[in-house]
């Protein structure tokens, strides 16, 4: 099991409110308290990452993987004019669905 957990929080000294085991119960803690918790559960099965969410939002999301590519390019139909659809719509239904609106 992976628990990840953004860096903001675990350098924080504000309170957030936990529920913990139950919806019912309110645990309130600081981050760092948090943070130490979780690091103080780890074993070989859990893990707790640190990940600094705000550095991936301004670095943008990755590219199309090379895999993702290719089945946009088998979506297409051989032989087919831009007349028609193009695509078949249960490879790719995004692509089907713009050219048949």
């Amino acid at each position: 099991m992976l628990t990840v957990i953004d860096t903001s929080i675990g350098s924080s000294s504000s309170i957030f409110a936990v529920h913990a085991l139950s919806s019912s119960d309110t645990v309130f803690l600081s981050g760092k308290d948090i943070v130490s918790y979780l690091t103080g559960l780890q074993s070989d099965d859990i893990k707790v990452q640190e990940i600094d969410f705000e550095t991936l939002k301004t670095e943008g999301a990755p590219a199309q993987s090379s895999k993702q590519t290719k089945e946009k390019e088998s979506a297409k139909i051989e032989g087919a004019v831009q007349v028609a659809v193009g695509v078949k719509k249960e490879v790719d239904f995004a692509a089907w669905y713009t050219n048949v609106r």
